[in-house]
């Protein structure tokens, strides 16, 4: 039985809150919250994971209406609206409970209302990508009291845990996982978000462990982790692909591992040693912006069981990889370099496929 994340408050205040340590849980999310009210007149009640945080997703509940939102700060307007302001027909007074439930094999999130007055129940929303920031509830123009608020994922149970940044998501065919879903190979918790380096991916597995552990962690961390780079000065539309959590670490081109890589990956092992659980390291697949060969060969060197996930796109033989595989962004792959990886993937590490 997994333990939930539970925060209460006697009263909510106007610009009060709510909010968890920083979580980057992706699927199978379950956020309760409810709490007692006079009337929410012109007041406005704002749940999710991330708000106002890149990769995050929120709801916000008027008297009248329920609208939801993904936020990217390198998109405009960051605000990305996710399902349009719709009326909900409920009398929010007296009680108001919501349930957002993420699963993404079922569709996405659904989204529940609940009043003395009735219920009012969303479609499941494929476009929540609520994976980065705080669990909050957000109070404004309003006053609440017996205030409660719950969050789990069932994926806290699983036997494998998956970690990593832009190369994990389930919504697109250029990332591997796309295809590890379609499979229907799920029986695991995957996290993480898009621009997430070794320090704060250290911090997610560490809360995670307070309430499970798993077999196996594998860590799929280090594109965000530079070892160097293959020029002197980047431009800055290369600078732009690159997120404020990036460092480089070394001269360029170079032979020293990133050290926030590397301080994170053996404190990880001393865990796992301590807690009797298998970790699994992957490689990063160099590219035409960025040296991660010294991390690679630390990890081929490390006697620990890997995934080579740069050698599945060429990337030990060409930084520009196997013709069509890598994105015109020069980091990501394309579909064809997606699918290479999945494949590689299930070959060093076929118990993934477990159901």
């Amino acid at each position: 039985m997994i333990e939930p994340f539970v925060l209460k408050a006697d009263k909510l205040c106007d610009g009060e809150a709510l909010q968890t340590e920083i979580n980057l849980q992706k699927d199978r999310k379950h956020l309760s919250f409810s709490c007692d009210l006079d009337a929410l007149g012109d007041g406005k009640i704002i749940l999710g994971h991330g708000y106002k945080t890149t990769y995050g997703s929120w709801i916000e509940i008027t008297a009248k209406t329920l609208a939801a939102y993904s936020y990217y700060s390198f998109k405009d307007p960051a605000d990305q609206v996710i399902f349009p302001e719709a009326a909900h027909g409920l009398d929010v007074s007296t009680f108001l409970k919501v349930l957002i439930d993420v699963d993404v094999e079922r569709g996405g999130a659904l989204i529940t209302l609940a009043t003395p007055s009735g219920m009012y129940q969303t479609e499941r929303i494929s476009t929540w990508s609520g994976s980065n920031g705080t669990i909050s509830a957000h109070v404004e123009n309003c006053t609440l009291q017996n205030v409660k608020l719950n969050w789990y994922t069932d994926n806290y149970a699983k036997e494998i845990w998956l970690i990593g940044a832009s190369f994990l998501s389930f919504g697109s065919p250029e990332r591997w996982p796309y295809y590890l879903y379609k499979d229907g190979y799920t029986n695991l918790m995957i996290c993480g978000r898009g621009g997430l380096g070794g320090t704060l991916a250290l911090a997610e597995i560490k809360q995670a462990l307070t309430r499970g552990t798993p077999k196996t962690i594998i860590w799929h961390i280090g594109g965000n982790d530079g070892d160097g780079r293959w020029a002197e000065v980047l431009t800055e539309e290369q600078l732009k692909l690159m997120t404020d959590n990036f460092t480089f670490s070394g001269e360029i081109g170079g032979t020293e591992v990133n050290q926030r890589w590397l301080d994170s990956t053996t404190e990880l092992m001393d865990i796992c040693k301590e807690k009797g659980i298998t970790l699994v390291l992957e490689t990063t697949p160099s590219n035409p912006l960025t040296n991660h060969e010294p991390k690679n060969n630390w990890i081929r060197n490390s006697g620990y069981r890997y995934i080579d996930i740069a050698k599945s796109v060429g990337a030990d033989k060409d930084l520009h990889w196997y013709d069509g595989m890598l994105f015109t962004d020069n980091v990501h792959p394309t579909e064809k370099g997606a699918i290479a990886m999945y494949m590689q993937v299930l070959t060093d590490f076929p118990e993934i496929m477990s159901r």
